[in-house]
């Protein structure tokens, strides 16, 4: 009584409808005639106008007979508990068990300590509950078990630990129901054939959640600010169509552990994973779906899966394969926009990518083998209204023509790439497994991913290229035997030139101006790093770490551990912390000009590897550090303890017989200022 005082003083409403006369409705008959189902009435009687009960407890067919209710349980004239307010301390509002008689539940309002309506065991397609309202529930606002063929429609369930409970049944149907604040908003576990259509989830934990729930359907649902919009486990044959997905903190669709998945015409937008399929979630069908906004991946897909004729758009990630391999998948017709890392189309076999639009974005594989790759069928894509240049098995041949969006080359040899203007794409020109491929005077900038990307491919020449502004490294190289020279690599969000792997590689003449790092060098051996300028670049100059520590999240270019590197004749300038930060070992570090490095900080370079040598002892001749005071030697931070024993007191000039004229240039303009800095602004140690 104390809660109906309270309700009377606030004047609270709450939704009542008109008696709704239900009849037995097959699963198709619902389905079409879902878009002309009736929502509740808004124009409600508040709480004041239901006949305030106690509990019912219904345990057999004679006790709705006890209580009073009109009907005489036949299917056209079911017994009606109608109108009323049971707000109560009772386990259960409405508690029926063990009937065989048809019965509706309309109208009532009920706030119970556990749960608000619980029907179990009761005879198949008895059961109609239709606009109630369950609030406050500790445990569920409506409970229905081993109840087939149940009907739920138009009820509001709202600050209940879980809304809508479904289990142990089959052929049940919700339409048009309500549910906020719960921690599952619809909970379906061990049923089959169930049909969910127009419901609204709002500010749930799950909100539709089907737990080995065969055979279902799930049409034109809206789910906003879930943690997880529908979860589906173990369910096979399921079909989620025209559903609405917006704002849930982890998934969209969570779909684990079920083939045959139909997800047709949804909107999923604006959540943080949009449609992510996983754990052995086979022969998927996504089509017609629009997937945007979603920052994390849009869409992750298994093998025998078919994508087709979404708009995938301004998500984080587009397409992405987690579990590597992508077999017997067909892709086809759909739009990819601005997508920020591109799609990945992983480890693919047996698979059929084909008239895909790309704009600002693009199309990457995970390449194992060229044996697999040879198994695809990749053709008519097309990127920024140009077509998506697709090579595999090609040789001798030059790609001149500037009809290309993207260019992926796989398992080909003497190829010569130039010409090429790449730009709003994942990444501007890959190759994967090739051999003494030259690419050269490309302009590859304000890609996604890399400018270029060169992977497995031995014997390359990368040369005269200008890769900037690209939203990870300018240069990727992982392979053996590589020359990259005569470079500009301005504006990269991570690294100008990053490589691994390398042996016997050259790193000369290029220009790595204002990235994150210059050059970046891990696992390389015996390279070359020659006549190449960093300048302004916000963390190092040469950046020469033991180990990646830190994947992929802020650095990029690196030697980790690159051991018995010559880095010399470098230009080190301005560069917001050290010129070289170098972790490895045995390496020759001299005839280098460092400028204005970590103006901060005490040296310009750092030393925590062993054996480097910051010096020629045999020509005498160490580095340049504008810093320096003139004499003894130049001490470099580090727990190594490295000393400069031979500091050069002016600039050292560039090898003008051998260096690359654009870089020239730049350091001869400089050279003026570097001079006026020693006399005006030489620091102390």
């Amino acid at each position: 009584m104390k809660k109906i005082e309270i309700y009377r003083r606030k004047k609270t409403f709450i939704l009542i409808m008109i008696v709704v006369s239900l009849v037995s409705l097959n699963v198709d008959k619902q389905i079409s005639s879902a878009n002309t189902i009736t929502k509740p009435n808004e124009n409600h009687l508040g709480i004041l106008a239901l006949t305030s009960h106690s509990a019912f407890v219904i345990t057999n067919n004679g006790n709705f007979t006890d209580y009073g209710f009109s009907g005489t349980g036949a299917s056209d004239d079911p017994f009606i508990i109608d109108s009323y307010n049971i707000t109560t301390t009772n386990a259960n509002g409405i508690y029926i068990t063990g009937t065989t008689l048809h019965f509706v539940i309309q109208n009532c309002y009920i706030d119970a300590l556990n749960t608000g309506i619980y029907v179990t065991n009761v005879a198949t397609n008895t059961t109609r509950i239709v606009n109630n309202t369950c609030v406050n529930n500790n445990e569920y606002g409506m409970r229905i078990q081993q109840s087939s063929d149940s009907i739920l429609i138009n009820n509001n369930c709202t600050n209940n630990y879980n809304g809508f409970y479904m289990s142990s049944a089959t052929g049940c149907t919700l339409i048009n129901n309500t549910c906020v604040n719960s921690r599952r908003a619809i909970w379906l576990s061990s049923m089959t054939s169930i049909t969910l259509i127009n419901n609204t989830c709002t500010n749930n934990e799950w909100g539709i959640d089907l737990s080995l729930c065969h055979n279902s359907v799930l049409i034109n649902n809206t789910l906003t600010n879930c943690k997880t919009g529908i979860f589906q486990d173990n369910s096979d044959n399921v079909k989620i169509e025209n559903n609405i997905c917006t704002s849930s903190t982890s998934y969209g669709f969570l779909i684990s552990n079920s083939e045959d998945t139909n997800i047709l015409f949804n909107k999923v937008m604006n959540n943080n994973h949009g449609i992510f399929i996983t754990f052995n979630s086979l022969r998927s069908k996504v089509v017609n779906n629009t997937i945007s906004y979603n920052t994390g991946y849009s869409i992750t897909l298994l093998p025998d899966s078919i994508l087709a004729n979404n708009t995938i758009s301004y998500n984080v990630y587009g397409l992405e394969v987690l579990e590597s391999w992508l077999s017997n998948c067909t892709i086809e017709y759909n739009t990819f926009i601005n997508n920020e890392n591109g799609n990945n189309a992983g480890i693919c076999v047996n698979t059929t990518i084909r008239n895909n639009y790309f704009y600002n974005d693009g199309l990457g594989f995970s390449v194992a083998s060229v044996a697999n790759q040879l198994t695809n069928t990749i053709t008519d894509n097309w990127v920024n209204d140009r077509e998506l240049g697709y090579f595999i098995n090609l040789n001798n041949i030059n790609i001149q023509e500037t009809i290309y969006g993207q260019l992926i080359l796989i398992n080909c040899s003497e190829i010569i790439v130039s010409g090429q203007e790449l730009y709003n794409t994942s990444t501007g020109i890959s190759v994967y497994f090739c051999s003494d491929i030259t690419i050269e005077n490309n302009l590859c900038y304000e890609n996604n991913l890399q400018g270029i990307y060169v992977s497995s491919s031995d014997h390359t020449i990368i040369n005269e290229n200008e890769c900037s502004y690209n939203l990870e490294n300018g240069i990727y190289v992982v392979s053996t035997n590589v020359t990259i020279s005569d470079n500009i690599c301005l504006n990269n969000t991570k690294s100008g030139i990053y490589f691994r792997n390398l042996i016997e590689t050259n790193i000369v003449y290029n220009n790595c101006t204002q990235n994150l790092y210059g050059i970046y060098a891990e696992d390389s051996l015996g390279g070359v790093i020659f006549h190449n300028l960093c300048y302004k670049n916000s963390l190092y100059g040469i950046y020469i770490p033991k180990e990646d520590l830190s994947p992929w999240s802020i650095q990029e270019i690196k030697l980790a551990p690159s051991d018995s590197c010559l880095i010399t004749y470098n230009y080190l300038i301005e560069n917001i912390e050290y010129g070289i930060y170098v972790e490895t070992d045995n390496n020759a570090i001299y005839n280098n000009t460092f400028y204005d490095n970590n103006l901060a900080g005490t040296s310009q370079a750092f030393d925590s590897g062993t054996g480097n040598i910051w010096y020629n002892a045999a020509a005498s001749q160490g580095n340049y550090w504008s810093d320096w005071l003139g004499t003894g030697s130049y001490v470099i931070d580090g727990s190594a303890g490295s000393l400069d024993l031979y500091p050069f007191t002016e600039p050292i000039p560039p090898l003008v017989t051998e260096f690359n004229y654009k870089i020239i240039n730049i350091v001869f303009i400089l050279l003026p200022f570097i001079t006026i800095g020693l006399v005006f602004f030489k620091r102390k140690k």
